[in-house]
């Protein structure tokens, strides 16, 4: 029983430790590779739970201390994480170099066929293996044919003495067709889904349309998006058929936003 009090002591203190860590405001510089803009790189220090985004020219400041890890990310650039170290802190300055993000598409194995393109040429040509232990059957071809008419598809439904119930399935379904469950609207976010909410909107908008349309500048999209989601957003709006839905909300939130300011 002491034992099991003095661990639950231990991780108490190393809790609040972690809490009351003094965390120290430095400035940082991304560069990025050439005929890239450094502008809106979303900065995220996983440890505090705290984020920004650098300016025009790959700047930006954040709280920071002895260990927590930055998380660098942006739709162009491949993600990239740093861990700070106390020389980080005692010079005041943090640079970093980012990559551009590269996709890379399935391999492709392309076969030769010799085909002439008169399929019933190229049917004869083709191999039907025997399988062992059947014999070839022979003397097909002098069975009489009897041609039989193509089965109706309602007298399989309904005559013949067969099961009437998927016929009266299809009546009920038809009287009270099977609604769609709406999600209700999502209220709380947290930071990580914030940040997720950010980069969707960012692939599906570029930066002219947040500028021009919204009046959000590049440096401040960060900002709008917890306001959009702290706002009621509901998620149903991110999908592509509803995309005037999505952009209607997101006018409504940006006066909200340049009034707030």
């Amino acid at each position: 029983m002491k034992k099991l009090f003095l661990l639950s002591l231990l991780l108490f203190i190393n809790i609040v430790a972690a809490q009351t860590t003094a965390r120290k405001s430095i400035k940082g510089e991304i560069i990025v590779p050439q005929n890239f803009q450094p502008e809106g790189i979303h900065v995220y220090n996983k440890t505090s739970g705290y984020g920004t985004a650098s300016d025009e020219e790959g700047n930006f400041e954040l709280l920071m201390a002895t260990g927590d890890t930055l998380h660098f990310s942006a739709i162009q650039f491949e993600a990239l994480e740093v861990i700070i170290i106390q020389s980080i802190l005692d010079e005041g300055k943090l640079i970093v170099e980012i990559n551009e993000g590269l996709n890379e598409l399935p391999e492709i194995l392309i076969r030769s066929h010799d085909l002439t393109g008169n399929v019933e040429e190229d049917l004869n040509r083709i191999v039907v293996p025997q399988l062992p232990g059947i014999p070839p059957i022979e003397g097909l071809e002098n069975l009489p044919i009897r041609r039989l008419s193509p089965p109706n598809a309602a007298m399989n439904e309904i005559g013949g003495g067969v099961n009437h119930f998927p016929l009266l399935l299809k009546g009920i379904r038809l009287l009270f067709p099977k609604r769609e469950k709406k999600e209700p609207p999502k209220t709380q976010w947290t930071t990580y889904e914030q940040v997720a909410l950010e980069k969707k909107l960012r692939s599906r908008f570029d930066d002219e349309f947040f500028l021009d349309n919204s009046g959000i500048p590049v440096a401040e999209i960060s900002a709008f998006a917890s306001l959009v989601a702290e706002g009621g957003l509901d998620q149903s709006l991110l999908k592509k058929e509803k995309e005037i839905e999505l952009i209607q909300f997101l006018m409504e939130k940006s006066e909200i936003y340049r009034s707030q300011k």
